[in-house]
């Protein structure tokens, strides 16, 4: 669920951080669920820099966060870029930030939950 630790390897995944980072609650009361401009500010280089700034918390959680953030782009990047893109580019695209996703513990990417 959304209050389950999410980790990659040893490494937490801590979301409150972008609560911490950012000075816009327009990614927090969402009113259009199917907005990508959502996730791409969410995404942002903007973000990401404010994260990484963050002086009181461990560097390497702040580039687990930035990365997650950066597979999640480039998922959705992937996704939109139909014609842009070669349909290999796409696919190394898509399958890269599928091996990252399917490896954070604690986040079930099916409707179902399987126990390991």
């Amino acid at each position: 669920g959304g209050n389950s630790v999410k980790t990659i390897g040893s490494r937490m995944i801590d979301s409150g951080m972008i609560v911490v980072s950012l000075t816009s609650n327009k990614l927090f009361e969402v009113k259009d669920f199917a907005c990508d401009s959502l996730v791409l500010d969410l995404c942002s280089a903007d973000t990401v820099s404010k994260i990484l700034n963050l002086e009181d918390e461990d560097p390497v959680t702040n580039i687990t966060l930035c990365l997650t953030l950066y597979f999640m782009r480039v998922h959705l990047f992937a996704v939109n870029c139909k014609g842009q893109l070669s349909a290999n580019e796409r696919i190394v695209m898509l399958w890269s930030s599928l091996i990252f996703m399917i490896h954070i513990d604690g986040a079930f990417i099916t409707t179902k939950k399987f126990d390991k």
